[in-house]
């Protein structure tokens, strides 16, 4: 039984005019939501082009603005451990080892927590480090050039990201060496950020 009090809708009452108008009103409401998300979409994406920082929350190393758009100040407490992350990248330190020489250290995430090996691979792939916007909607993706101060220069980030996707790459080469069983999600979960396909991992960096 479903019952809507703005809408005079019972289900029970299946001869009411409430009822004969409810397939038009749901298409109504449908159009409408979908109507709403697409102009929220497009107010996200031009915001980015505009270098306004438009998340909840700013990223770990930053803490969001006062100013009209929001643009992240670092937090140098937490930017030296971002920075660390990158340099021992950047020797070809797998994000497992990383996480676990930041946890031996104390260091802590944001929430209080340990670091682990996902919450490594987060941060080096993430695009605000180096003074850019990721946004991707629609399907379609963009990377902008922000107004907040880069905690990483351009080229350390580019050589992380390319050691990571040369690990992905001998990673999918040994899976398709030995056989390996596909994830029955592979191919369909891909990252809400960037858009990316999304692979099943098991600790390795």
């Amino acid at each position: 039984r479903f019952i809507a009090l703005s809408d005079n809708v019972d289900t029970l009452d299946r001869n009411s005019t409430a009822m004969d108008l409810m397939p038009i009103m749901n298409l109504f409401n449908e159009w409408h939501a979908a109507n709403t998300s697409k102009k929220v979409r497009s107010v996200l994406a031009q915001n980015a082009k505009e270098g306004k920082y438009i998340a909840s929350f700013a990223a770990y190393g930053y803490l969001k603005g006062d100013d009209e758009k929001h643009t992240p100040v670092i937090d140098e407490p937490a930017a030296q451990v971002v920075r660390r992350i990158f340099e021992l990248r950047a020797t070809g330190i797998t994000p497992t080892q990383i996480a676990k020489k930041l946890n031996e250290s104390g260091c802590k995430t944001r929430k209080g927590c340990n670091w682990t090996n996902t919450q490594v691979c987060y941060t080096l792939k993430n695009r605000t480090y180096c003074g850019q916007l990721e946004v991707n909607l629609d399907g379609q993706h963009g990377i902008y050039d922000g107004k907040h101060p880069p905690i990483i220069e351009k080229g350390t980030f580019d050589k992380v990201q390319a050691i990571m996707e040369e690990r992905a790459a001998k990673h999918k080469k040994y899976e398709r060496a030995t056989n390996q069983y596909a994830h029955w999600l592979s191919g369909l979960m891909r990252c809400a950020y960037c858009g990316g396909s999304l692979s099943h991992q098991k600790g390795y960096g």
